[in-house]
């Protein structure tokens, strides 16, 4: 009886953990929409304006898109130089730009 008691508050224990961290992740990919809802490239203009607002739309997304690149491969430099650890939360970090 004591064994099945022991493994009972051992899976709720680790169902209590999975629960806190999937609100933590929830709460980070909140986040990550808010942000990306906030964005000027998330935005766009309708095209049936001038040239020049295509133009700004375009020209904010290749430099939301080049300042991802460089952040995701420094991250990804830090991970072989054993500086970081390779995982999601990190990598949606430095896409974010978070991990500046």
């Amino acid at each position: 009886m004591e064994e099945r008691i022991e493994k009972v508050e051992t899976r709720l224990n680790k169902l209590e953990k999975d629960r806190e961290y999937m609100v933590q992740h929830i709460q980070e990919l909140q986040i990550a929409i808010e942000k990306l809802r906030q964005s000027p490239v998330s935005n766009p203009p309708d095209f049936n304006q001038p040239v020049h607002a295509k133009i700004e739309y375009l020209t904010a997304a290749n430099e939301q898109m080049f300042q991802q690149n460089q952040r995701l491969r420094q991250y990804i430099e830090d991970c072989i130089n054993g500086e970081k650890t390779l995982e999601q939360k990190g990598y949606l970090r430095a896409l974010s730009g978070e991990d500046s």
